[in-house]
């Protein structure tokens, strides 16, 4: 255990000859176990400059490359990251064609499930053209059994069968369009979620692609926060991070699992992260502060390397 507190371990990769390892930048240098090969790789645990370093010698470079971990004081290592908590889904239902509200079918706070009705607009017009393409279609499939009786009997020719057989194609190309006309005018659920916000009340008109309502999945959510360069390179996907919300002082300390590490930083240094925290019941709200732990100092550092080019 660090004496000073909680250590949080920082990578800082450099390269040096011996020389300048020992007797220069870095001295005093105490060698706390001896080397280890590990092929063309010699790996020890030195002392430098009193801080304890991994360090690596690759034979046939004379370059050292050292991994160090830097002592941080206890409150440094204490003070937790602020993320921001946000819904791991959220859709907002818009209109797909342009028409009025004529029901409005769940209300605020609402639990729906997808594919669940949730408004409806204007459709008479189109459900009476639904009903015209239905008859032709259904007088095509009549003729179309008569010709091909015929045909069959070699009565008519083959281009009055053929004939026959594209009205009736294009009878159920009409009446398929009509009957999605009428479909587009039912508002469904996208997903499962809870109904957070009504854009328009029944009786007024909306524009196609203008928004009718709003879902959100609070059954999971994600917490985005962003790391500074000594955490980013300890952060790897599938690690679990202790997380606790202010608002929430009697709950227990969450863990959240990190799913996202941002390869690149921002312009500000700094790289956005994104954890995934189940949320059974909904304790936890969208908008709630998250005081992060992170990272931990004894997570697993190792990330998946993109594939080489070739």
């Amino acid at each position: 255990m660090n004496p000073v507190g909680r250590h949080t371990p920082v990578a800082h990769f450099g390269f040096c000859s011996r020389d300048e390892l020992v007797g220069k930048a870095l001295a005093p240098t105490v060698p706390t176990n001896p080397l280890k090969e590990e092929g063309p790789i010699l790996r020890s645990h030195w002392i430098l400059g009193g801080i304890p370093k991994e360090v690596i010698l690759v034979r046939g470079l004379q370059a050292l490359v050292y991994l160090g971990l830097l002592n941080w004081s206890a409150s440094q290592a204490a003070e937790p990251l602020e993320g921001r908590v946000v819904p791991y889904r959220q859709a907002e239902v818009s209109a797909p064609v342009s028409s009025f509200l004529v029901d409005m079918k769940v209300q605020e706070g609402e639990f729906v499930k997808a594919g669940q009705p949730l408004a409806q607009l204007y459709s008479r017009l189109d459900e009476l053209e639904m009903k015209r393409t239905k008859a032709v279609l259904e007088r095509r499939e009549f003729e179309a059994k008569g010709v091909k009786s015929l045909y069959d009997s070699r009565i008519i020719p083959e281009a009055k069968a053929l004939e026959a057989r594209i009205e009736l194609d294009l009878a159920r190309l009409n009446f398929e369009t009509a009957a999605e006309q009428v479909r587009l005018r039912a508002l469904l659920a996208p997903i499962d979620g809870l109904v957070v916000e009504h854009y328009r009340e029944v009786g007024e008109a909306v524009q196609a692609a203008q928004r009718v309502l709003r879902i959100v999945d609070l059954s999971r959510l994600h917490i985005l926060c962003r790391l500074r360069p000594e955490q980013a390179v300890l952060a790897a996907p599938g690690q679990k991070w202790p997380v606790r919300f202010p608002q929430l002082p009697e709950e227990p300390v969450f863990q959240a699992e990190v799913v996202f590490v941002d390869p690149c930083a921002d312009a500000s240094g700094l790289t956005r992260v994104k954890l995934l925290l189940q949320n059974p019941g909904g304790r936890v709200h969208g908008g709630f502060t998250a005081l992060v732990e992170c990272p931990p100092s004894d997570a697993p550092t190792s990330r998946h390397a993109p594939p080489a080019n070739h």
